[in-house]
């Protein structure tokens, strides 16, 4: 069992890091924190969810996101599926 769990910690861990060199990913959004006014990025929301594509399903966070200035259709909700570039 030890095995596999070091595998899929490895997985995840390749995952993070070609997320952070910048690709798409697909994140359902599991939880969207209020508000908070910010010098540098105006008014920003941070946002959690699970990227689910591609695999293998890992935590994600996204910040910053300046919610309340999305247009209406980029505007997203708790459990929604959303495509961003990392």
């Amino acid at each position: 069992m030890l095995f596999e769990d070091t595998q899929i910690d490895d997985e995840v861990e390749q995952s993070r890091h070609l997320d952070r060199a910048g690709r798409r990913i697909k994140v359902m959004i599991v939880v969207k924190a209020a508000p908070q006014p910010s010098r540098t990025y105006g008014d920003t929301v941070c946002v959690a969810g699970i990227a689910i594509v591609p695999g293998p399903p890992r935590w994600v966070r996204l910040y910053p996101v300046p919610f309340r200035y999305l247009d209406g259709e980029k505007r997203f909700r708790k459990y929604d599926i959303v495509d961003v570039k990392v």
